[in-house]
Parts: C-alpha cells; structure tokens; sequence
C-alpha cells in the first residue's frame, strides 16, 4: 500500500512536502498539485502529479480541511498547517483541531499535545501523532543578515472575527516600525500589495527570506510569529479592534505571556524597544517551543515515522 499526497495551496503543500520528502519510498504514491503549483519552489525537488487525486484509493496526506473534503472516501492523514489554534466563537468548525467531518480512523500530525487531545476527544478510533513544526527544518538553518522589521499579516478570514487580520488596523501605520521595512502576507498578498507599494514597503514572499532579513517580527494573528521566535528573532504582537475582548491580544493568548505587545499604534515604539532589549529572550523560547513542541528540525521524520506505523496497522 502507498500514500497519496494532495495539496491545493502553497501553505498547504510546504508542509504536505516535508513530510512527503522524509516518507520512505515504498511508501510514496502520487503527489498530487493543480497546475499552478506544479512548479512551486517548495516541490522543485520532487515529482508531482498535476491535478487531484482519484476519489478512491489508498489514504491521502493532505494538510487543511479545504483539501481533506476533497477525498473524503478516503482515509486520510492530516497535518495541522500552522500552530493548531481554534476558536470558542466556531466550536466544532471543520478548519480546526477537533472540528466535524473528519475521518473518524484518520490520522492527524500535530504541532503539540494540545492540539492532539482536541482530535482524539472528537474521534476516539482515530491516531494522534505529536510532531513540531513541520517548516522549521528549513528555517532553523537560514543564515541572519537582518536589515529591518518585518511585518507579517495573515489573511482576511471570515470564518470568524478573530480568525482574520489586523491589516485594516496598521495598513496607515507601517511607517511607525521606522525604515527598511519589509512584509511578509504570503497568502495575503493580493489584499496588501497596493499598499506595501504605496508606502515603498518591499514584498518578501519566501518566509527563510524574510526571517533572514528580520531585526524584528511585527506579527498580528499568524503563525509565522512562533516560526520567527524559534529562529531566534524578536516578536512583537499586534492587535486588531475588530476581534472581540476574548481574543484581543491576539488569538495566541496562550503565548502572550512576556512577549511585547501594542494594541495600537502609538503603543509600538515602546514594544520594539522592549523586543530588542535583549530581555525577552527567554519568553520566545518559551513561546516558541509551547508552540511547537520542540525546536530540532526533526519534525518530518517523527511524521514520517507515524504515518509509517499507522499505515501498518491497515495492511497487517
């Protein structure tokens, strides 16, 4: 028996390959992409099969509810993208750990033990494995040549409010950060680009890029901000007055503690002062690793391991 991959978004494929690359090879089916990302950087290295994969068959690895419903008469292996928050305002949603519709006997590759238990309280049959940060093996390495802050946003989600993004919040006020600035929105991109260009902010769109040339990482409700602390670079929250009291500070309250932090901008100059005091250190590390579990580079293999083990289990 083999494993297919499938993967419809660029965030989704970074961690559908790294796990796909660390999978030995008697293991590895197709690994399925649409046309768009059949030349993306992240999959240079390995083969692809343009367009989706068949609606029957062996289990497929997939990394987001958007791509998991696709193939939903098949068992499936789902890796948590991001840091596996959820929200108390959508309980149950499908898009987050222990949300509905998922395969009851799947198998599910999480960032911590947190995120976990959320699936294995949903679905008693299904396997949990506790892997880290399937995209910091290729961070942890990036050379530091810092030249500037960094602004990181995520994207104007809907699903709820504190799902979205503080852009409409700091889009006027980029300028306080001070100069070489640069963003980074990847999926975000095309709701910011006119206004990064507007105020001469560059576009960084490769995440190792934009942490090398990081002095600071400006970051409202994303995930690239537990990425950035566990490579060493100072983080700094941001809030939007749209999200509700419950999750303002950001969505990552369980991170917050000591971490600098402006809910507006007159509040920033004192928070980037704070962040790169050198005083902060030992709270990234400590929001780094609460997110991630551990900070070694070798959570593909612990996914590869897993998926190994439960795919034994369907054919002995």
């Amino acid at each position: 028996m083999t494993v297919d991959g499938w993967a419809s978004e660029p965030h989704y494929l970074a961690h559908v390959a790294a796990v796909w690359r660390a999978l030995p090879g008697r293991l590895r089916g197709r690994l399925h992409v649409p046309r768009r990302l059949a030349s993306h950087p992240c999959v240079a290295d390995l083969e692809v099969t343009v367009g989706r994969p068949a609606s029957s068959g062996g289990p497929v690895l997939v990394a987001g509810w958007a791509d998991s419903r696709l193939v939903d008469r098949r068992r499936r292996i789902l890796v948590d993208h991001g840091a596996g928050q959820t929200y108390p305002t959508i309980p149950g949603h499908p898009c987050y750990p222990g949300g509905s519709r998922h395969d009851p006997h799947g198998l599910h590759l999480c960032p911590r033990r947190e995120v976990a238990d959320r699936w294995q309280a949903r679905y008693p049959a299904c396997t949990t494995a506790v892997v880290g940060g399937l995209l910091l093996p290729a961070l942890l390495g990036v050379e530091r040549r810092p030249v500037g802050p960094v602004w990181s946003f995520h994207w104007p989600c809907r699903v709820a409010r504190e799902a979205g993004w503080a852009w409409p919040a700091w889009r006027n006020h980029l300028h306080v950060a001070g100069p070489a600035r640069h963003g980074h929105a990847s999926r975000a991109r095309p709701h910011v680009d006119g206004a990064l260009a507007a105020a001469r902010v560059p576009h960084v769109d490769d995440l190792a890029a934009a942490i090398s040339r990081a002095t600071v990482w400006i970051a409202d409700n994303t995930t690239s901000a537990f990425l950035a602390a566990a490579c060493g670079v100072p983080v700094v929250w941001v809030d939007n007055p749209a999200w509700p009291p419950s999750q303002a500070p950001p969505r990552f309250t369980w991170a917050l503690d000591g971490i600098p932090h402006a809910a507006t901008p007159a509040e920033l100059p004192a928070a980037l002062d704070q962040a790169l005091s050198g005083h902060c250190e030992a709270a990234y590390q400590r929001m780094a690793q609460r997110c991630w579990t551990w900070i070694d580079g070798r959570a593909p293999e612990r996914a590869a391991t897993a998926v190994a083990a439960w795919a034994a289990t369907l054919t002995g």
